[in-house]
C-alpha cells in the first residue's frame, strides 16, 4: 500500500506536469504557428503515449502484487486506479478540445482578415487590368508605327547610300575633267579617249562636235569644248546641297527612330508589367480558390469538432455511469464483506458449538456405558440404578437434541455461506465486466485524443498555409504597384 500511494503521488505530479506543459505548448503554438505545428502535436502524441505507459506499468506492478494482496483489495485497488486515468483522460480530452475551438476561431478570424484583404484589393485589381489593357493596345499601336519607322529608315538608307556613291563618282569625274581642262590649257591637248567618266560618258560632253583626238588652241579648245553637258559636271554643289540635305533628313529619321525605339522599350516594359499582373491576378484567384478550401475545410473541422464534442460529452457520461457503478459496487462489496465476516463468525460459533456438543455426547454416552455396566456389576441397588439410568437418559435426550438443533443451526449456515459465496462469484464477474468496458472506454479515449491531436495539427497547418499565401499576394501586390508607380 506504501509503494501504491507513492505511485499515485508520482502519477498526480506527473500529471500536473504534464497539463502545464500542454498548456505552455498551446501558447507556444499560438505564438509561433509557423515554426511548432508539427512539433507541439508529436509531443502531444508523446505525452498521451507516455501517460498510457504509466498507468499500463502501474496495472502490470498491480498484477505482480495481485499475489500477496487480498483479492478484495485487489479489486478495490484496480477500480480506484482506473477511475483516475478516466478522470485524467477527461481532463487532457477536456483540454485538447478547448485547444481546437480557439485554433479554429483563429483560423476563422485569419481567412476573414484576408477575405476583407482580398475584396479590399479586387477593385484595385481590376482597374488596374483595364488600365494595362488600355496600355497593351497603346504598345500594340506604338509597335506598328515603329515598324513603319523602320521600314522607312530603311529606305533612305538605301537612298543616302545611292547619293553617296553617286556623289563619289561625281566627285571623281570632276577631278578628271579638271584634269584634262588645265592639260588642254597648258598644251592644247583635248583629246578624251584616255580617261574614264564614272557618272557622265564623253559623248555626252563632246555632243556640241568636239572632236575625240588631236589639238587646236588653247583658246578654242577651251571655248569649243564648253558644251552645256559639261557644266553641270564642273559644278557639283546643287548636288552637294540635295545630299546635305538628305543627311540631315536621315539624321531627323535615325532621331525619330530612336524616339520610337525608346518608347518602344518603354512599351515593352509596360507588356511586361502586365503579364506580371495578369500572372499576380492569376495568383490572386488561385489564392481565392484556396481560400474557398480552406473554408469549405474548416467548416469541416467544425463539424468534426461538434461530433467530437458530441462524442466527448456522450464518453463523460459513461464515465460518470462507470464512476456511478463502481461506487454502487463498492458499496456492495464492503456489504458483502461485512456479511461475510459475520457467517465466518457464526460459522466458527457453530463449529465451537457442535465440537462442545459432540464432546458433551461423547461423555454422556461414556457415562451410560458406565451406568450399564455398573448395573450389570451390582445388581443389589437396582432401584438407585434405575434412578441414575433414567436421569442420565433424560441428559442423553437433552444432549442429543441440542446436537440437532446444532446441526440444522450449522446446515442454514452452510446454506447462507454458499449463497455468500455465489453472490461474491456475481459481483467478481460483474467487475470483470465493469473492468473491461473501462478497458473499453480508455482505447475509445486514446482514439478520440488522437484523432483531436491530428486535427489540430491539419488545422495549423491549413493555417499557415493560408498565411503563406496571403502575405505572398501580398508582396506581389505591393511590388506591382511600386512598378507601376515608378513607371509612371
Amino acid at each position: 500500500m506504501k509503494t501504491e500511494s507513492k505511485n499515485e503521488t508520482s502519477l498526480s505530479n506527473a500529471n500536473g506536469r504534464t497539463d502545464e506543459s500542454l498548456e505552455s505548448n498551446t501558447e507556444n503554438e499560438e505564438m509561433e504557428p509557423a515554426s511548432t505545428a508539427c512539433p507541439s502535436s508529436q509531443l502531444m502524441l508523446g505525452l498521451l503515449d507516455e501517460f498510457t505507459q504509466i498507468y499500463k506499468d502501474k496495472l502490470e506492478r498491480l498484477e505482480n502484487s495481485s499475489l500477496k494482496m487480498e483479492e478484495k483489495n485487489y479489486l478495490q485497488t484496480k477500480v480506484s486506479l482506473l477511475e483516475r486515468w478516466l478522470g485524467e483522460l477527461g481532463e487532457q480530452n477536456a483540454v485538447l478540445v478547448r485547444t481546437l475551438g480557439e485554433l479554429e476561431g483563429e483560423a476563422a478570424t485569419r481567412v476573414s482578415i484576408l477575405q476583407d484583404s482580398l475584396r479590399t484589393l479586387q477593385p484595385s485589381c481590376h482597374s488596374t487590368a483595364e488600365a494595362l489593357t488600355l496600355q497593351r493596345q497603346q504598345v500594340l499601336e506604338a509597335l506598328a508605327g515603329r515598324e513603319a519607322a523602320e521600314g522607312r529608315v530603311l529606305q533612305l538608307t538605301e537612298q543616302l547610300q545611292l547619293c553617296q556613291t553617286y556623289n563619289c563618282n561625281l566627285r571623281a569625274d570632276v577631278d578628271t575633267l579638271l584634269h584634262v581642262v588645265s592639260r588642254a590649257s597648258r598644251d592644247g591637248d583635248w583629246r578624251l579617249d584616255d580617261i574614264a567618266l564614272l557618272s557622265v560618258s564623253p559623248e555626252q560632253l563632246l555632243a556640241a562636235g568636239v572632236p575625240v583626238s588631236g589639238s587646236t588652241t588653247p583658246s578654242c579648245g577651251l571655248k569649243g569644248s564648253m558644251s552645256p553637258s559639261v557644266a553641270p559636271c564642273t559644278d557639283p554643289f546643287p548636288r552637294l546641297a540635295g545630299a546635305s540635305e538628305t543627311r540631315s533628313s536621315l539624321s531627323d529619321v535615325q532621331t525619330d527612330a530612336a524616339d520610337d525605339s525608346r518608347r518602344c522599350s518603354a512599351d515593352q516594359a509596360e507588356l511586361q508589367l502586365s503579364v506580371n499582373i495578369d500572372a499576380l491576378a492569376a495568383r490572386l484567384a488561385d489564392a481565392e480558390r484556396e481560400c474557398e478550401a480552406a473554408r469549405a475545410e474548416a467548416s469541416r473541422l467544425r463539424g468534426e469538432c461538434e461530433a467530437a464534442r458530441a462524442e466527448a460529452s456522450r464518453l463523460r457520461g459513461e464515465c460518470e455511469t462507470a464512476r456511478a457503478e463502481a461506487s454502487r459496487l463498492r458499496g456492495e462489496c464492503a456489504v458483502l464483506r461485512e456479511r461475510a465476516s459475520e457467517t465466518e463468525l457464526s460459522h466458527e460459533t457453530c463449529d465451537a458449538a457442535v465440537q462442545r456438543l459432540h464432546r458433551e455426547l461423547h461423555e454422556a454416552l461414556r457415562i451410560s456405558r458406565e451406568l450399564q455396566e455398573q448395573i450389570t456389576s451390582r445388581s443389589a441397588t437396582p432401584l438407585q440404578d434405575a434412578e441414575a439410568v433414567s436421569e442420565k437418559s433424560i441428559l442423553v435426550r437433552e444432549l442429543q437434541g441440542h446436537l440437532a438443533t446444532a446441526r440444522h443451526e450449522c446446515a442454514l449456515r452452510d446454506a447462507t455461506v454458499t449463497k455468500l459465496e455465489r453472490q461474491l462469484v456475481s459481483v467478481r464477474a460483474q467487475l470483470c465486466e465493469r473492468q473491461e468496458r473501462s478497458e473499453y472506454l480508455e482505447q475509445q479515449l486514446v482514439q478520440l485524443q488522437q484523432q483531436l491531436a491530428r486535427a489540430h495539427s491539419h488545422a495549423q497547418q491549413l493555417a499557415q498555409q493560408v498565411v503563406m499565401d496571403a502575405i505572398m499576394v501580398v508582396v506581389q501586390l505591393n511590388r506591382w504597384f511600386s512598378l507601376a508607380g515608378g513607371s509612371t
